[in-house]
């Protein structure tokens, strides 16, 4: 279920995704090969059960456009930024992640958390590598400013 939850919002979508994963398990036993560990072949058919659903149901038309950020911070912030990720927890991390647009999360998880290369999701997601470069620049640039919010709050209460 977590895999779902990391590429829907929803609940109830992210539960459907979960079913019609393992109903493709369970269909697709007989093609299991004992040589790939079995936890990592349910992972790669949930995921691609994923983004079937994705393109499916025209997502990629939802694909935002973030504004430029502009790149304000000195070495000092960027101690802001170590400082703050050696305090945040795992749950503060899934949260900021789930806070991003749905192409630029999506693309993040695939990336970070899945391990896949550009060009393997380009190809899943029907975008060309450059735009998986982006928007994977753009989502580490988004969570970078929304880590470094608490600290700048707190250093302009104290000043």
């Amino acid at each position: 279920m977590s895999i779902c939850t990391r590429y829907e919002k929803n609940k109830d979508d992210a539960e459907s995704l979960l079913n019609q994963s393992f109903l493709k398990i369970l269909m697709g036993m007989d093609k299991y090969k004992k040589e790939i560990p079995f936890k990592l072949w349910i992972r790669k058919i949930t995921i691609n059960t994923i983004i079937d659903d994705f393109r499916k149901n025209n997502k990629l038309k939802k694909l935002t456009v973030l504004k430029d950020f502009q790149n304000e911070y000195d070495h000092e912030g960027n101690y802001d930024i170590n400082e703050y990720i050696k305090k945040i927890n795992a749950a503060e991390i899934y949260n900021l992640i789930t806070k991003l647009p749905d192409m630029n999360q999506k693309v993040f998880n695939l990336f970070v958390v899945d391990g896949f290369s550009h060009k393997e999701i380009s190809e899943l997601l029907n975008i060309p590598s450059g735009t998986s470069r982006w928007l994977l620049n753009s989502a580490k640039e988004e969570l970078k400013i929304n880590i470094l919010k608490p600290t700048n709050k707190s250093q302009k209460t104290i000043a």
